[in-house]
């Protein structure tokens, strides 16, 4: 989303989590990836305008950041095979939806997924919703400090939950934020 490289340090890359496939779904955003032992290096040098297609069949938790990278992506992203993320915390599928063209990101919902047509700048200003989601809520504040007003961000105690060090994480990444 941005141009800028960050470092995630003492992770198991060898557990079977699903959500490791977030590493390949970067690749596809022309995201360069290094893995040193434990640690995972990202480094983007802006948005790719390829055309992408991905099924998280097997991985339908990375779909709300999956979606605010394409926003944020100035060419046309297509996420199949997430029906079952209608059924998480959220209709997950509905709600990013919704809150992407709050953005004015051009979206079109599918069944079992979705059409994003992203922009590289978005202008912000809004005020998003998490829908008591905490994935949600850590994608959507992500995708808020790359606008250019920034967006006020509902749902804070959500994220609490399941990462409560999110927002401290993203102070270390030189994030700026303040909790209304």
């Amino acid at each position: 989303m941005t141009r800028s490289k960050v470092e995630v340090r003492n992770l198991d890359l060898s557990l079977p989590q699903a959500d490791s496939a977030i590493l390949d779904v970067l690749r596809e955003f022309d995201v360069k990836i290094r893995i040193v032992e434990d640690t995972v290096s990202a480094e983007s040098s802006g948005p790719s305008p390829r055309d992408k297609e991905f099924i998280l069949r097997d991985s339908p938790d990375l779909l709300p950041v999956l979606a605010v990278m394409a926003a944020k992506t100035p060419s046309q992203t297509i996420i199949k095979g997430v029906k079952h993320a209608r059924f998480k915390e959220s209709d997950r599928i509905s709600c990013v939806a919704d809150e992407l063209v709050k953005l004015g990101v051009q979206v079109e919902v599918f069944e079992d997924g979705m059409k994003i047509v992203g922009r590289e700048e978005l202008e912000g200003g809004v005020e998003l919703d998490a829908h008591k989601d905490h994935r949600l809520f850590m994608a959507f504040t992500i995708l808020s400090a790359s606008t250019k007003k920034g967006c006020i961000v509902n749902g804070l105690r959500w994220a609490e939950i399941s990462y409560p060090g999110f927002l401290k994480d993203l102070e270390r990444l030189n994030v700026s934020f303040k909790e209304i």
